[in-house]
């Protein structure tokens, strides 16, 4: 009996593969705790190969709000006794033929999926200063109440309307828009994506900030993106930065 024309319909995501900087991207059939399939990285070949999950446990973890400390010392207990590598963030398998990279797939697959849901069910979650609500004390010290509107809506270059967590009315003729950042993903392109489309209007009235803690742990190309959309300050310099600016009298 042949496999029926469904069956093989639902195995094809999983029978393909497309072209990544460094090699190939697979698709596998492990998940992670989110649900989103395990992907992998091909790279090498045609006689030999290495496969990677480019870190994406770890990132899978880190996307839940969690941190982890030592990378290493968690993946080591997965990838050792499946004769997998592990460096920094990412787990890879040694340099195979041909004729064992589905094997490699999967060991990596399973591996990458194993620590994520070992990560997120047993890392428990680190307290995080809450960023408003000191950003809300550092704002009253400066400006009279009336001044800051909170949750506001402000239409961008685009058309498209975006909530700020705070405006605040810097004198008769500038408005400050300010954000708390995290390092999660939501966040950061969120925040990245309405900042960016406030300061295509390139309204001198307008001034931008996004604030996040230092201490937490953030990647350079994160920081770098937000960099791009808006002034960004660390916590512990943002009173001196609200200093700067012209107070309302």
């Amino acid at each position: 009996m042949t496999c029926p024309a469904y069956i093989r319909e639902a195995l094809a995501a999983f029978a393909t593969c497309y072209e990544a900087e460094s090699g190939y991207r697979v698709p596998t059939q492990c998940l992670y705790p989110s649900n989103g399939v395990v992907v992998v990285l091909v790279s090498g070949g045609p006689h030999q190969c290495l496969v990677s999950d480019e870190g994406r446990a770890i990132d899978e973890i880190t996307n839940h709000g969690l941190f982890v400390e030592q990378p290493e010392r968690v993946l080591r207990q997965f990838c050792t006794p499946r004769g997998l590598k592990y460096e920094g963030a990412k787990i890879f398998s040694p340099a195979v033929p041909l004729e064992a990279l589905p094997d490699a797939i999967a060991h990596v697959a399973n591996a990458s999926s194993l620590v994520a849901h070992w990560g997120v069910y047993n890392i428990k979650l680190r307290s995080r200063r809450n960023l408003r609500a000191e950003l809300k004390t550092l704002l009253q010290i400066r400006y009279q109440k009336d001044s800051i509107r909170e949750e506001l809506r402000l239409t961008g270059h685009s058309g498209r309307q975006y909530r700020f967590e705070f405006v605040v009315e810097i004198g008769a003729e500038q408005r400050l828009v300010l954000d708390s950042v995290r390092p999660e993903p939501t966040s950061i392109n969120t925040r990245a994506i309405a900042h960016l489309d406030i300061a295509r209007q390139e309204n001198p009235q307008i001034l931008q900030r996004m604030v996040y803690d230092e201490n937490d742990d953030w990647r350079a190309e994160d920081l770098n993106l937000l960099r791009m959309a808006a002034e960004l300050v660390p916590l512990t310099r943002f009173g001196q930065n609200l200093d700067g600016l012209k107070v309302k009298p």
